[in-house]
């Protein structure tokens, strides 16, 4: 029950806050200026880029194993910290280059995807 009332209070706030963005435009760390002060709205500020970054590496270290269990199929290979770093990596130099590196990124990767499911990687014994 403690759960089900603490979410409902975190949707509340977050969809209040999602609400005034949408109006005004901002984004939530702007928004939160008016509540806490420039000073104040640091602190969520912090608390949101440790959050953005731990499920970064969450998403990688994801990566990493799928990358893993494909080569370490293929090759023998396996190394699930390297290629969790190398997976890691790719989203950084992503984030830099911005829409025009997904863009340029985008049709290597249709093409992996389409010759790992060609060649069967992944298939059930």
């Amino acid at each position: 029950m403690i759960i089900v009332v603490g979410t409902l209070l975190g949707v509340t706030a977050l969809s209040l806050v999602g609400s005034m963005g949408t109006r005004t435009g901002l984004p939530t760390m702007v928004l939160s200026r008016a509540s806490f002060g420039v000073r104040g709205g640091k602190l969520p500020a912090v608390l949101n880029l440790g959050v953005l970054m731990g499920w970064s590496w969450i998403q990688a270290l994801l990566a990493g194993i799928t990358v893993n269990y494909a080569v370490e199929t293929l090759t023998g290979f396996s190394s699930i910290p390297l290629f969790t770093i190398l997976c890691q990596s790719i989203v950084v130099l992503l984030a830099l280059f911005g829409h025009e590196g997904i863009e340029r990124v985008e049709p290597i990767r249709i093409n992996l995807s389409d010759s790992s499911l060609l060649s069967g990687v992944g298939e059930c014994e």
